[in-house]
């Protein structure tokens, strides 16, 4: 099996139309940021030596959902 039809089996996504070994890392990253994992982290299982080399590079912006997850936990205790 190619290293294209594994990485669209399992969703990687590509880079200028091709799937590499930096694809699976963008996937992870982006998919570990979704989820919620601190940068801090993210930079760490990557091997960054400097967190901003990790959202620089991997920084893809939040999806909707998970900026309306982070909406939702605001919370001013005001009654109306």
């Amino acid at each position: 099996m190619g290293l294209l039809t594994l990485g669209i089996q399992l969703g990687i996504q590509e880079i200028r139309g091709f799937v590499i070994f930096h694809s699976m890392r963008h996937t992870v990253a982006d998919t570990l940021k979704q989820a919620g994992v601190p940068e801090v982290v993210i930079s760490e299982i990557l091997g960054h030596t400097h967190m901003n080399i990790t959202s620089g590079r991997y920084g893809k912006r939040y999806q909707p959902k998970v900026l309306l997850e982070a909406l939702a936990k605001l919370d001013y205790d005001v009654k109306i």
